[in-house]
């Protein structure tokens, strides 16, 4: 009986280490939505191809910038991101015909093995009067900083 106080400690002791670990690693996001912060979109890209940018640092964000502000002079500042705890997530849709383009990130959730970015092409109306300007649309966010390398885009229209 004497050792029962002792043998009932280890176990709490056993059990706090146990729920310890488990919310260490409920720190982590879990997998579902991401809170989306628009950081800007345009009509007038200077990525031509389609792609999906993910700029988890400065530089990175800074490279994807100036290819994004390519065809702008003087080239604006990039919108500012706190990359302690964001990163940026950026959808080009590539040179399009005419006017009349956009896309719009409308949600990116957290998957076991990365990223899945779900966005929205909005095209023009056939019998809507557009510029025949070629165009380059892009929208870019801030998300929550989370691991992952694979991101998966979901382009709906």
């Amino acid at each position: 009986m004497s050792n029962l106080p002792f043998a009932l400690g280890a176990v709490a002791v056993g059990l706090a280490l146990v729920v310890g670990v488990a919310c260490r690693s409920c720190k982590e996001a879990p997998a579902g939505p991401l809170m989306l912060r628009s950081l800007t979109s345009s009509a007038q890209s200077g990525v031509q191809e389609q792609r999906v940018v993910v700029a988890r640092d400065a530089a990175a964000w800074s490279q994807a910038w100036r290819d994004h502000g390519g065809l702008q002079l003087p080239a604006p500042e990039p919108p500012a991101v706190d990359f302690e705890r964001e990163m940026v997530v950026a959808v080009f849709l590539g040179q399009r015909g005419s006017g009349g383009y956009g896309v719009t990130i409308e949600a990116i959730e957290r998957t076991a093995t990365g990223l899945l970015v779900k966005a929205r092409e909005s095209r023009p109306d056939p019998d809507t009067l557009v510029t025949m300007a070629l165009t380059a649309p892009m929208h870019a966010v801030a998300v929550e900083r989370v691991p992952g390398d694979e991101v998966t885009l979901a382009l709906a229209d």
